[in-house]
C-alpha cells in the first residue's frame, strides 16, 4: 500500500490540566507574557512524542505522518470547539448576547460603497457592536432538539 492510499483518521483527545498551563504567544522578552487561550498543536505533538518515548513505543515513521491540531477549551456536552473568526462582533456591553460574523455584511458594504457612510454595525438600540471580550471560541453542543445540535458562543 502506498502512502497516497492511506486514509485520514482522527482521534479525539481530552486534555485535563492538573496545574495551571501557560503557552506564551511570543518568546520571552518581557516580564509578563499573556498565555494563549488554547493548547498549541506543537505542544500536543511534543507531549505525545514524550509519552511514547517514555513508554518505549516511539516510532519515528508514525511521528512523521501525524498532525496535531490546536486543542481548544471545551465544556461538558460540547461536540466540538472552534475559534471565533476575527470578524465576530457582539453588542457592546452584552457579554451574554448573540455573536455575529460581520464578514458578509462588510463585503456587501464594501461592494456598494455608499457615499458618506461608514460601516459600523449596531444593535436595535443603535449601540455599536464590538469584538467579544470574554469569549474567543464557539461550540457545537449536543442538544435535545430535533436536529440534535445547537451552536453557541463561549
Amino acid at each position: 500500500m502506498s502512502e497516497l492510499t492511506l486514509s485520514l483518521q482522527q482521534m479525539a483527545v481530552q486534555i485535563i490540566a492538573r496545574s495551571p498551563l501557560a503557552f506564551a504567544e511570543r518568546k520571552p522578552g518581557a516580564q509578563f507574557r499573556e498565555s494563549l487561550p488554547y493548547v498549541p498543536g506543537a505542544t500536543v505533538f511534543g507531549a505525545l512524542g514524550k509519552y511514547l518515548a517514555e513508554d518505549l513505543r516511539f516510532d519515528e515513521t508514525f511521528m512523521r505522518r501525524i498532525r496535531c491540531h490546536n486543542a481548544y477549551p471545551a465544556r461538558d456536552g460540547d461536540a466540538w470547539v472552534r475559534p471565533l473568526p476575527l470578524t465576530a462582533l457582539q453588542a457592546k456591553g452584552k457579554t451574554q448576547g448573540p455573536v455575529i460574523d460581520a464578514l458578509v455584511e462588510r463585503i456587501c458594504w464594501e461592494r456598494q460603497m455608499p457615499p458618506a457612510l461608514v460601516y459600523l454595525p449596531t444593535d436595535d438600540d443603535g449601540r455599536p457592536w464590538e469584538l467579544p471580550s470574554d469569549c474567543r471560541f464557539y461550540t457545537l453542543k449536543k442538544a435535545s432538539s430535533r436536529s440534535g445540535r445547537s451552536a453557541s458562543a463561549c
